[in-house]
């Protein structure tokens, strides 16, 4: 995720790989035992909410519980002070008892019943420091599901299906399977994390201006809405995003959906949410082509770092108690290292501006007193404190992380004989980590730079990222023939200046 700034940028340079299937979040059980079917309506009267059905078969005294904070969010929400009207009936509309056993949790008592329907209302809710939660317009509604969508507890795992009764005439766009019954269209997600993770639009089709473009074969949208017709270039932005999706599959090796959404929020509130299957985004028409192109490239990117790429506490997730991990560093910083690469390797920008904004990165960072004070692992760790999403005491773990990804990369070219780099990383992380497998751990993150560089770089490695010590942005500059602003060093060995333009070019 990502906060929107509008800062100055330079003008874009624009001009005019084997997909694999999306793994589930977490090993589905060997016989699930049941479906759980959704169905979401939005009531758009004087006090709009929505309505939520949930029927659960084989149910046994059921507890239900709405999450506490959203993946990619790290501060708490409390998303059930948004629940009202929630009852229980069996599947002849017989009352069942429901009690709230805490601010979170409701328990049902089925006696003996199986099959039975929770109902209850999700009221407008106010945006989380990244996205919307629940944004309900008279042309317009927004949810992300994890602040609309209840779960039973112990049943996370099991295979979900989405009904959406939008108004007449209405688009629905949803980033999940779809399969069309008798009774309408039906989204498949395979547990709840999936669904909770899939934001829906719904809208008139004057809300809407949609593209689209096909990379390796996969069909990826791009919707602006809200108030799309302040949207001059539609086509310019669909091509540039078209370029990140090809940069990016590059680096990782292929791109792991059937399926991908850009949701952009014309004029909106926040900045911008990573999933699996899409993200969504504020969308400035003022701003320029770079912050535009950088900014999708972060999130874009996030779909391998956090959402496949994670931290063992991030997936399958707790969303009652809010994890700790001293690796955001890592999810969010290096993350934003990666945008900067792809939007080069994309050739949106030039090497020129790709090295200014560097040198720009490291004179703001070290006119922070916070990098003396805070680092980047207790920056991740403590924003639950912070209540922030972004760091620490002031620290940014956007920030620092992004120039330790940068750091990495030249160590790591530099020790493999500009061999092997910080994408090999993340390709091994992918394999090793990414679901049905756990996530990683703080020091199995180490163990894969270590990995890749067939030599131990730990020491360099804890100063980065447990230590407040100034990081050696002069050696690993030179490293690539370039000084301590990232100018080219005159007189910089011939190995220096070749793994500078492997670097730059993406060899």
């Amino acid at each position: 995720m990502r906060i929107r700034r509008l800062i100055g940028g330079i003008l874009l340079c624009y001009g005019l790989v084997g997909g694999m299937n999306a793994s589930a979040y977490a090993a589905a059980p060997s016989s699930p035992r049941v479906t759980l079917t959704y169905c979401l309506r939005p009531i758009l009267d004087n006090n709009p909410y929505l309505e939520v059905t949930l029927r659960v078969p084989k149910a046994q005294n059921p507890c239900l519980q709405m999450p506490v904070w959203c993946p990619g969010d790290y501060h708490v929400q409390n998303f059930a002070q948004y629940v009202s009207h929630l009852q229980a009936e069996d599947e002849h509309g017989n009352a069942l008892t429901v009690r709230r056993s805490d601010e979170n949790t409701w328990q049902v008592q089925t006696n003996g019943v199986e099959d039975i329907v929770i109902s209850y209302r999700v009221s407008q809710e106010p945006p989380g420091i990244f996205c919307e939660n629940v944004q309900i317009k008279p042309d317009q509604v927004f949810v992300s599901g994890i602040a609309a969508f209840l779960y039973v507890v112990g049943e996370k795992e099991y295979p979900t299906r989405l009904e959406v009764e939008a108004p007449k005439g209405w688009q629905v766009i949803v980033p999940l399977v779809s399969d069309e019954t008798a009774e309408g269209i039906v989204y498949c997600a395979e547990d709840y994390d999936a669904l909770a993770d899939s934001p829906i639009l719904l809208a008139t089709p004057a809300d809407l201006l949609v593209q689209q473009f096909v990379v390796d074969g996969i069909v990826h949208r791009v919707v602006f809405f809200d108030h799309p017709q302040e949207v001059s270039k539609p086509q310019t932005l669909t091509r540039i995003l078209q370029r990140i999706v090809q940069a990016e599959g590059e680096i990782m090796g292929g791109l792991p959906y059937a399926q991908y959404i850009f949701y952009f929020d014309v004029d909106g509130r926040g900045g911008g949410l990573e999933h699996r299957n899409s993200a969504r985004l504020v969308y400035y028409p003022e701003e320029t082509l770079t912050d535009f192109a950088a900014f999708a490239a972060h999130e874009f990117f996030h779909l391998w770092n956090v959402k496949r790429i994670r931290p063992r506490v991030l997936g399958p997730f707790d969303y009652i108690h809010p994890p700790h991990t001293r690796s955001l560093w890592f999810v969010e910083g290096v993350t934003d290292y990666f945008a900067w690469l792809s939007i080069l390797r994309a050739g949106l920008i030039t090497p020129q501006q790709f090295l200014a904004h560097w040198r720009r990165a490291i004179q703001s960072y070290l006119a922070n007193p916070a990098h003396l004070q805070v680092s980047a692992e207790q920056a991740s760790w403590h924003v639950w404190d912070a209540g922030n999403s972004e760091g620490y005491e002031g620290l940014s773990y956007y920030d620092k992380g992004a120039l330790i990804g940068l750091c990495l990369d030249l160590e790591l070219r530099y020790v493999t004989h500009n061999d092997r780099s910080l994408a090999d990383v993340m390709r091994l992380l992918l394999r090793r980590y990414a679901p049905p497998h756990p996530g990683y751990t703080a020091d199995e993150l180490r163990d894969a730079v270590n990995e890749v560089a067939r030599t131990d770089l730990s020491n360099f490695y804890n100063k980065l990222t447990q230590t407040t010590e100034e990081m050696p942005f002069g050696t690993c500059l030179a490293y690539a023939g370039l000084d301590s602003d990232c100018e080219p060093i005159l007189g910089a060995t011939e190995a220096a200046v070749q793994l500078r333009d492997d670097w730059l070019k993406g060899h």
